[in-house]
């Protein structure tokens, strides 16, 4: 057991931490590895923790947040928890709290490991970050966003129609001077219509309004018609390829068809815009239990390293594409949120000039 004495030894040698502590306007707590409170700043011990800066354990404290404050995401405080009891963890986690059961707050905790030369790992560090002004700034931006997007698709979809079929000669025919014109608006009103529809996909996830309609399927021959009618829908033709990794013809699961159908999409549409012409697309069938496993490989242009670590981020694209290719910044991003929501994950490598691999993992319904 650790001497509960070292931790304020070794603190107390630079006498000026704790008033450097007091100045800060985040709530700090310091705590030795065994989740016993050594220090609480002057922000904590006053605001956030008033009522509890007499307990003498991380975890007590946490149980009283729980007990005494709605919390909207109580079960992953308590995982947080769980996670932070080793040296080597670093955690960052946005949660919910309403305080007096009638403001909503937003706090972001963050965890980090303490360390000293001699004697190693001493205890945790403790930050909640009030971002709750930060929060209201995205919800309405959120809003804002999802008012526009209902407002333009009826007027989208209207003119992506209109457009479309002034080009097919239904109202007479084009002049050979007025096609070049004509397909540019076609693909422009097309590109339109996408981010509109990609924005209340989004919206849909950040409202809480997913219904999710789950079906027995399955899964092997979905994925195999979904990709030849995939391939007949889309110019010029793509080469993908269905690849059954799994050693099985016919596996009935529990799925939302529509949802996979649009994450795959997504993805797939990234790769063939992503890709040199007729460059080969593999879509993978991995493993079907106990969790859906599907893999998205091409051989394109890849993902710039130094960027790899933002590209599930809204509205973002990569330097290497932004110019050459049109695109909203918002496929992998969809991707990642719709995953989330349904206790999924998406993971991905790739390297530069030669091609990315992604890789959705899916836990599935049981039929009961």
């Amino acid at each position: 057991m650790q001497n509960p004495q070292m931790f304020n030894s070794k603190i107390s040698q630079i006498g000026f931490i704790y008033p450097i502590l007091d100045s800060i306007n985040q709530e700090i707590i310091i705590t030795d590895t065994l989740g016993q409170i050594e220090y609480l700043n002057l922000r904590a011990r006053t605001n956030l923790f008033s009522e509890t800066k007499e307990l003498k354990n991380i975890k007590e404290i946490f149980a009283t947040l729980i007990n005494k404050y709605e919390l909207v995401d109580a079960n992953e405080l308590n995982l947080l928890l769980e996670k932070t009891f080793l040296p080597e963890n670093f955690i960052g986690k946005t949660f919910k709290i309403k305080l007096l059961k009638t403001t909503l707050c937003h706090y972001m905790v963050t965890t980090s490991p303490v360390y000293d030369s001699e004697n190693g790992h001493l205890g945790r560090i403790w930050i909640f970050t009030n971002i709750t002004a930060e929060e209201k700034i995205n919800d309405l931006r959120s809003e804002y966003i999802s008012l526009a997007s209902h407002q333009l698709k009826s007027p989208a979809a209207n003119l992506r129609g209109f457009l479309a079929t002034m080009l097919d000669g239904g109202f007479g025919n084009v002049s050979p001077y007025f096609l070049e014109p004509l397909t540019i608006a076609t693909k422009s009103a097309e590109q339109l219509t996408e981010l509109v529809n990609s924005l209340l996909n989004i919206d849909v996830f950040e409202s809480g309004n997913l219904v999710s309609s789950l079906e027995l399927t399955n899964v092997v021959s979905f994925l195999a018609d979904f990709v030849e009618i995939l391939k007949s829908t889309i110019l010029p033709l793509p080469n993908i390829q269905f690849i059954n990794q799994t050693d099985q013809t016919e596996s009935f699961i529990l799925i939302d068809s529509l949802l996979i159908k649009q994450l795959l999409t997504n993805l797939l549409d990234n790769s063939i815009k992503y890709s040199p012409p007729n460059s080969q697309i593999d879509l993978i069938l991995v493993q079907c239990h106990p969790n859906l496993i599907i893999m998205v490989k091409d051989r394109g242009k890849g993902i710039p390293k130094n960027q790899q670590e933002q590209i599930f981020q809204k509205f973002f694209r990569a330097d290497n594409t932004r110019l050459e290719i049109n695109g909203s910044g918002l496929g992998l991003y969809y991707v990642k949120k719709a995953l989330s929501e349904m206790g999924g994950n998406i993971s991905f490598e790739s390297i530069q000039n030669q091609g990315t691999t992604f890789t959705i993992e899916i836990p599935l319904a049981t039929n009961t």
